[in-house]
């Protein structure tokens, strides 16, 4: 029997002739130098709900959702280790793990946009985009609406050296408070001057303040100045800026964007060091080339397990893609919608850490809360949970083609390398095996087998007499509330001549 391993290909290539290895709700792990196959595909995390805001939910849809933020439209947790959240117009804080008690405190002018947070451990304030902005003394989570005249609104939120950052607005402007302070200094005013063109978003990493235009970025930092505490750094300039301003996300000292070069071309990035290095394929670029509003897409990034995933959503065009850090790997993620039966864009929004109860002024790594994007609902982002709120999760991969020379083979038997077992008696727990003849083109009629009954965890699901073709792609896709893992087929083939 010939080894089928799981090596490259988590995405359908531009041409399926290419490469047509779709891979759906499963991310790539690197194995022990000494296995038998080099990858194994585990599954993602399910959603755990948890209580909801009471925010309207089911008027938008799937790839025409209207507002781009109608249910949660972001998460934060302070430097004081509380945790807060903007539902619909609703500010809220969220109590810690277990009870995650919702207590409104404040409501926003604002609806849809997504909503930027920052603090200096006494005043969080909160960006919406507007020449609007918000503030929430932490000691008393008292709200209010930011006064001070000195303040002009922005869509980005952030901190860096005891100073909170605003920006952008008119144009290529940002500005900040005064230190440990939360008022804003009318000189205190910077603008973004490498280039001409507009500023669109900003962020803090290494205690800098990367500036990032519609067609290039630039960094700066504190500098000690009297007017302007900052400065432009010498030196470093990156020819790239950011097309989707929501798309920007940050983990430890790496940035992701996804950008628009000045000839309308879509890229994404990651930054290492004071360089952009894309890490989107051709592939990936050719389905974004497709969308129809790839300017509204939302990116957030976390780590679980020692994976650092960035995911990119684009609302108006229903799907999302993530890319693995760790790995270098893409891979897309999406909910089964039971009611017209496809794979839609995954339901996460937003997400943030949280923390345990305090214990004296430590306080203890909480789970990874996130908000639904189109309603109240907020889930625990759960690998040990292997639905989405109670809803399947459906598990797809499809396999290299599979050729000969040009030859026809008959393919005696296909037996996929799994985890199984795990299935409690009396439950129905089906894999389905299909396949294509025309290059992955089109794929015929599923063939069930199960996954095994509980204990059985040397059951290997089989398909046997599966035809002749020249040019074969085997796909298999399950749903099931229990532990799996896929590291590869064995296919046995018979070839002949003509």
């Amino acid at each position: 029997m010939t080894k089928v391993p799981l090596t490259e290909g988590f995405y359908e290539a531009r041409s399926l002739i290419a490469d047509a290895q779709s891979c759906v709700n499963l991310y790539p792990e690197v194995n022990p130098k000494d296995s038998e196959q080099p990858y194994t595909l585990y599954p993602t995390p399910g959603l755990t709900l948890l209580p909801n805001a009471g925010q309207p939910s089911g008027t938008p849809t799937p790839g025409n959702p209207g507002l781009v933020f109608p249910g949660w439209r972001g998460l934060y947790r302070a430097s004081t280790g509380v945790t807060y959240g903007v539902c619909g117009s609703t500010l809220y804080l969220i109590s810690p793990p277990p009870t995650f008690t919702l207590t409104a405190l404040g409501t926003l002018a604002s609806v849809g946009s997504s909503v930027n947070f920052a603090d200096n451990r006494t005043t969080m304030i909160m960006l919406d985009g507007t020449s609007a902005g918000y503030q929430l003394t932490l000691s008393t989570n008292s709200f209010s609406a930011i006064s001070d005249t000195n303040f002009l609104g922005g869509n980005s939120a952030a901190y860096v050296d005891t100073f909170l950052i605003s920006g952008p607005f008119f144009g290529n402007q940002w500005q900040s408070t005064l230190s440990n302070s939360a008022s804003w200094s009318g000189l205190y005013i910077g603008a973004k001057s490498g280039n001409s063109d507009p500023l669109f978003a900003l962020t803090t990493i290494h205690r800098e303040i990367w500036l990032f235009g519609r067609d290039t970025t630039e960094v700066w930092y504190n500098v000690g100045g009297a007017n302007l505490p900052f400065a432009i750094l010498p030196g470093i300039f990156i020819q790239h800026g950011i097309g989707a301003i929501n798309s920007l996300a940050s983990y430890d000292l790496n940035n992701f964007w996804l950008s628009q070069d000045p000839f309308g071309r879509w890229i994404i990035f990651k930054s290492q060091a004071y360089q952009a290095m894309r890490i989107s394929t051709h592939a990936i670029e050719n389905a974004i080339s497709k969308y129809k509003h790839p300017y509204a897409a939302f990116g957030f990034a976390y780590q679980q397990q020692g994976h650092v995933f960035y995911v990119l959503t684009f609302p108006f065009d229903n799907a999302t893609w993530v890319y693995d850090m760790t790995v270098e790997k893409w891979h897309q993620r999406a909910w089964y919608n039971t009611a017209t039966q496809t794979q839609d864009m995954w339901r996460v929004g937003c997400l943030t850490n949280t923390s345990w109860l305090p214990v004296g002024s430590l306080t203890t790594q909480g789970p990874l809360l996130c908000g639904d994007w189109e309603n109240g609902n907020l889930y625990l982002l759960d690998l040990d949970n292997y639905t989405d709120f109670g809803g399947p999760i459906v598990r797809e991969k499809a396999f290299p083609h599979i050729v000969n020379d040009g030859k026809r083979a008959h393919y005696a038997q296909f037996s996929v390398d799994m985890q199984a077992g795990g299935t409690p008696t009396g439950t129905s727990n089906d894999i389905s095996l299909s396949w294509s003849d025309d290059r992955g083109a089109s794929y015929g009629n599923p063939m069930i087998q199960h996954l095994g009954q509980q204990g059985f965890y040397l059951a290997q699901p089989k398909w046997s007499r599966l035809g002749m073709a020249r040019d074969r792609v085997f796909k298999v896709s399950w749903s099931t509330n229990n532990k799996t893992a896929l590291m590869g087929a064995w296919i046995d083939t018979v070839l002949f001549e003509t």
